[in-house]
């Protein structure tokens, strides 16, 4: 029976490499902790308040735990020595539960994935691990694990981030791939700048290179990936096509506007332009069942425009009223 079957946690190769080197009392000491952080490991913990309920069930855990004693080979060992035995023994035991406690303390830490919002009507910068950074337009969330590995102290094999939103990359290279995931798409990369915009409403992830080179493959498609090498090119998966679109050519100054709080899109069909407003600018726009947005638009504004004034010159342009609501506002037609 292998130890995942049987319940028993499986150490990984590494670890086992360390302890096979290890005096046996020694060992055993190790794998008693690593078996105890093992049973006490809190899947649910996904925030750090969750912290101390993790840790109170690896208390009970403990408590549970019958004490330890040393007894002679005879049974004929008086109670008093056997009494001393057990106090000799206590420490041993407190040692190993605050070895318990401070080694479960650093690993709740690690395996808390850390994450990066940057929401309505702003943005957010941040670097990564690895020195890499990472720029979050409005609305957008990025994680990744902490050090991009599930062990402290050991190498990851992949460094990987996960996408929700708009964002800006600059990867720095390294000889570890560095992978961006998002609910359609995987982006691989050495080391390049490069801009993802991904949002699950509308389907669709769009990468967008402005210099190096990425591979874009659609989930569940890996047999068919794209690669970017020319900066200003892009490509496209959405949901009804899971592979990746051939790459097409872009205005790059208008993708990556929003860097400098610019507002900008080219050739966007309006009800995108109503939903990229409404992340930019942190405010709602209702479009009432009268007003068909089926038409599309170019649009470049400097970052000390208002909203007010880019619904106004939409409306003007496409027949279009408009009026202010609580909260933003709400477009229609005569």
């Amino acid at each position: 029976m292998t130890p995942e079957a049987s319940g028993i946690p499986t150490i990984p190769p590494a670890l086992r490499d360390f302890l096979d080197q290890t005096p046996p009392r020694e060992r055993a000491d190790l794998e008693q902790v690593w078996t105890l952080l093992e049973t006490a490991r809190p899947d649910d913990v996904t925030a750090p308040e969750q912290v101390d309920t993790a840790w109170r069930r690896l208390q009970r855990h403990h408590d549970a735990a019958p004490t330890p004693t040393l007894r002679r080979a005879s049974d004929r060992t008086p109670t008093a020595l056997r009494a001393r035995h057990r106090r000799r023994v206590r420490p041993w035991a407190a040692t190993v539960a605050l070895a318990v406690v401070a080694g479960l303390t650093g690993w709740l830490y690690w395996t808390i994935p850390v994450t990066h919002t940057a929401p309505a009507g702003s943005r957010l910068a941040a670097t990564l691990p690895d020195g890499s950074t990472v720029e979050l337009n409005a609305g957008s969330t990025l994680s990744h694990q902490r050090g991009y590995g599930a062990w402290p102290f050991f190498q990851a094999a992949r460094r990987t981030v996960m996408l929700k939103g708009e964002a800006f990359f600059d990867v720095v290279k390294a000889t570890t791939p560095f992978s961006v995931e998002t609910f359609n798409a995987r982006i691989d990369v050495l080391g390049t700048t490069f801009n993802v915009e991904t949002w699950r409403g509308n389907g669709e992830t769009r990468v967008t290179l402005a210099s190096g080179r990425v591979q874009v493959t659609g989930v569940g498609v890996p047999e068919n990936p794209v690669v970017l090498e020319e900066p200003g090119q892009f490509v496209q998966i959405t949901t009804a096509t899971p592979p990746p679109t051939l790459p097409q050519e872009t205005r790059l100054h208008y993708t990556l506007a929003w860097r400098t709080g610019s507002f900008a899109v080219y050739n966007q069909p309006l009800p995108a332009i109503f939903e990229r407003l409404e992340r930019h600018f942190n405010v709602t726009i209702t479009v009432r069942e009268e007003a068909s947005l089926t038409d599309s638009l170019t649009l470049l504004y400097s970052e000390l425009t208002d909203v007010e004034t880019i619904v106004n010159d939409i409306c003007t342009t496409k027949g279009l009223k408009y009026q202010s609501t609580s909260r933003g506002f709400a477009v229609y037609r005569d």
